[in-house]
């Protein structure tokens, strides 16, 4: 493809070229800020630098090769053909690389199949040897023995090789646009109507020079919208962010030589934050990673997903090396001097949870259907080893393997398995028989939620209650659970035989939604039940978080009329002001401490005056998880009212739990 696009011949003293200088300016600024500027050294980069150099040779030899065919054609002809021969060569390339840069965005350069390979190389052979040696074929152009330049039928050749790679690009960007972003594909589209409509504009107006000036300006709208350094950049901690993370992943994978990852997550940066302020945390950050980075003598520090960060190194002895290092540092303070106006040195101690993954071979096998690296699916599997591996001691290093996988890909089909159940409302709920002490009979049940896995066994609640209270889905499940209690309640007429609570969980996520009461109430009431039947369980732990808000909401929600009760004392950090300052109609002692106060006399003492506290402010103390009579005898002895455990019954399905309380619910316990 020649920028000047005329047929024959035409005076060179015509030609304007005030477009090609800003061509000529453009490119030369993307190039300068690709070398000298701090940028990514991915496949993609480095071809999108090679476009870029193709593109400024192209129109500064077209400059030059203006200026040497007016006044030099017959004075120096091998000058003249060498400027010919690159400015035609140069000029003819971009198409090619301009496809390749559009493979590169979806392929490494292995995934790239062999056949457009030899497509693209045998391009290459054939423009550098139909060019090199056109001043002696006059196959694509020439100087006639006057010095006046032609073209020769060559030069349709390149216009059609060019037309051929620029619907090829656009083939490319529809077949794989899942895997391009948006911005991608409008540079595409950009590119091929600036390109097409240059040619048309230029074929009737050939003094005019426009082809080159909307190849260098589709390079700059590339440039600033997908290869700008700053887009490689996470501003907050200057590190590179996840799309770099992500060009550098699918190298790494497929590299020959076997490339290690060490990741870690600031495990106390949240607290930080609200110990120094966001701005000091981020400066304490920064350094710290400087710092990282310097003593691993890293050349690039990822920003992987939230408080995660990491680096790439070769396996073995190397990798071996700078996790030892990464290490020792998360074992010492860091100082660090938050204005320079002040010389006040500050050494605040930084949390790490340290993880490696020896080989990144490993993740070959996750592909697409395509035979594409998941890269995206591979950050997820990070982002669960940070969430749910945790190291065995502070500052030890966690190995990754094949198992890791597994566990991902278990979680994940759990969580497809919970959003199905959501879809299907197939979740069902056992109650589990509350006993009183006091009546001697059971009077109440607590609701709990079961779900099925594809094998039909029950998967534990422990294994998709936490991610759901993560990924907001528990929402959905709390509504299913209500909905699920109320039809429980009706079809055993529980009522009639002498239930008279139940209990059900609430998550914090339901117990901080708008008019979370009103919500409830319409369940509740749509199925014709009192309210005044069911209690609500929070968790100690959701009590502990966020305190004054907590306290503000609780009272709200009571004196509309709902009940709540205190679950799991005993597992946080117990305090009796908690205990006594919320409006808790019910408070249900842990497993953990009713196991320690039945082992020691001591710990009886201390449970019997919690017990008698909690009495005396009238609430209902019940406690959990008793699973033998001597237990169960000890706490009626300290005067608690309600006792749940395996000693009395385990969960039951709605026919279980109906015999069960026809046969049982007259019977009294030791």
């Amino acid at each position: 493809m020649d920028i000047r696009f005329h047929c024959l011949y035409i005076n060179f003293v015509n030609y304007i070229i005030h477009f090609d200088i800003a061509s000529l300016v453009i490119v030369s600024i993307i190039l300068a800020v690709l070398v000298f500027y701090k940028h990514f050294p991915t496949h993609n980069s480095r071809v999108f630098l090679l476009l870029t150099a193709s593109t400024l040779t192209g129109v500064l030899f077209n400059l030059l090769s203006i200026y040497v065919n007016q006044y030099y054609a017959l004075k120096a002809p091998l000058l003249t053909n060498m400027v010919n021969i690159i400015h035609i060569a140069s000029v003819n390339m971009i198409p090619v690389f301009y496809y390749y840069f559009l493979l590169s965005m979806t392929h490494t350069n292995s995934e790239i199949p062999s056949v457009i390979k030899h497509i693209l190389v045998g391009t290459v052979l054939y423009v550098l040897l139909s060019t090199i040696s056109s001043p002696w074929s006059h196959w694509t152009m020439y100087n006639d023995e006057t010095g006046v330049y032609h073209h020769g039928t060559g030069m349709a050749v390149l216009y059609i090789i060019a037309g051929f790679y620029v619907i090829l690009g656009l083939i490319h960007c529809y077949k794989f646009k899942k895997r391009i972003k948006t911005a991608s594909i409008t540079c595409v589209l950009f590119y091929s109507v600036a390109l097409v409509a240059a040619i048309f504009f230029q074929y009737f107006n050939p003094n005019c020079l426009v082809i080159g000036f909307a190849v260098s300006v589709s390079l700059l709208v590339c440039f600033l919208t997908l290869k700008n350094p700053l887009s490689y950049i996470h501003k907050s901690t200057e590190t590179y962010n996840k799309a770099a993370f992500t060009e550098f992943l699918n190298v790494s994978v497929y590299s020959r030589k076997p490339v290690s990852l060490i990741f870690f997550q600031l495990d106390n940066f949240n607290s930080l934050k609200i110990q120094i302020g966001t701005t000091h945390a981020y400066k304490l950050i920064t350094d710290y990673l400087k710092h990282i980075n310097t003593s691993c003598e890293n050349k690039y520090l990822f920003h992987i997903a939230d408080n995660t960060y990491g680096f790439f190194c070769e396996s073995g002895d190397v990798s071996n090396g700078k996790a030892r290092i990464l290490s020792e540092i998360s074992k010492t303070p860091f100082y660090v001097n938050f204005s320079e106006e002040i010389a006040k040195t500050l050494a605040y101690h930084i949390k790490l949870s340290i993880y490696k993954i020896e080989n990144l071979n490993i993740f070959k096998a996750l592909k697409d259907k395509h035979k594409f690296l998941l890269t995206d699916e591979i950050v997820d599997i990070l982002k669960f080893a940070v969430s749910h591996i945790k190291p065995p001691e502070p500052s030890s290093i966690v190995a990754l393997d094949y198992t890791l996988f597994n566990q991902f890909y278990e979680k994940k089909a759990i969580t497809h398995t919970v959003q199905d159940a959501i879809q299907n409302e197939s979740f069902e709920v056992f109650l589990q028989p509350i006993y009183s002490t006091i009546k001697k009979r059971f009077i109440g049940a607590e609701s709990l939620i079961r779900l099925k896995g594809s094998d039909g066994n029950y998967i534990p609640p422990a294994e998709f209650i936490p991610e759901s209270e993560r990924n907001g889905d528990i929402l959905l499940i709390g509504d299913i659970a209500l909905k699920k209690t109320c039809e429980f309640i009706l079809e055993t007429n529980m009522l009639d035989f002498g239930i008279e609570t139940v209990n059900i969980n609430l998550s914090v996520l339901q117990l901080f939604q708008e008019n979370i009461v009103d919500h409830l109430l319409d369940i509740i009431y749509s199925y014709k039940l009192p309210k005044d039947i069911f209690r609500f369980e929070i968790t100690e732990s959701l009590a502990t978080e966020d305190e004054i808000n907590f306290g503000l909401m609780l009272n709200s929600l009571t004196k509309k009329g709902v009940m709540f009760a205190l679950d799991d004392y005993g597992t946080g950090f117990s305090n009796t002001a908690r205990l006594m300052s919320y409006p808790f109609f019910e408070i249900k002692f842990d497993k953990s401490l009713i196991d320690l106060a039945c082992k020691d006399e001591q710990n009886m003492i201390c449970l019997k005056h919690l017990v008698n506290m909690a009495n005396e402010k009238g609430m209902i103390t019940l406690a959990e998880g008793i699973e033998d009579e001597i237990s169960a005898c000890s706490l009626k002895e300290i005067g608690c009212n309600l006792i749940q455990g395996f000693y009395y019954a385990k969960p039951m399905n709605i026919a279980d739990f109906k015999e069960f309380i026809k046969k049982n619910n007259n019977r009294t316990f030791a």
